[in-house]
């Protein structure tokens, strides 16, 4: 997670959203402890079911239990498709041209997106 941002929603849709400007008169409590790295996996089916997770110390839980979540709506051919450390992801599918799945990951959910 960037400077400035907390994770948001759950498995089947995380996000970023920005830490709430103060107004005490006090500075913020700082954080004192170690930054935990974490991972998130999106998997893929050609039938169009698809599994996210996010929030996991190890990118290999990451990845199956994206499959797992993936699966779990009928799907037999579950995939990773992407894979994200520390950041926030998003995925587009277009409505019309060329069929796939474009993915990204940035610092926020708006320049993932991009």
């Amino acid at each position: 997670m960037p400077p400035g941002q907390y994770p948001i929603g759950d498995s089947r849709a995380p996000g970023c959203a920005p830490i709430p400007a103060g107004g005490g008169a006090s500075e913020a409590p700082r954080a004192t402890g170690r930054w935990i790295k974490t991972w998130g996996a999106i998997a893929t089916s050609s039938t169009g079911a698809s599994g996210t997770v996010a929030g996991e110390v190890k990118k290999s839980d990451a990845a199956k239990k994206a499959v797992s979540e993936c699966a779990s709506s009928g799907a037999r051919d579950c995939r990773v498709s992407f894979t994200y450390k520390n950041q926030c992801a998003a995925a587009a599918v277009p409505s019309s041209g060329t069929p796939g799945t474009s993915f990204g990951s940035a610092a926020t959910e708006e320049l993932a997106k991009m």
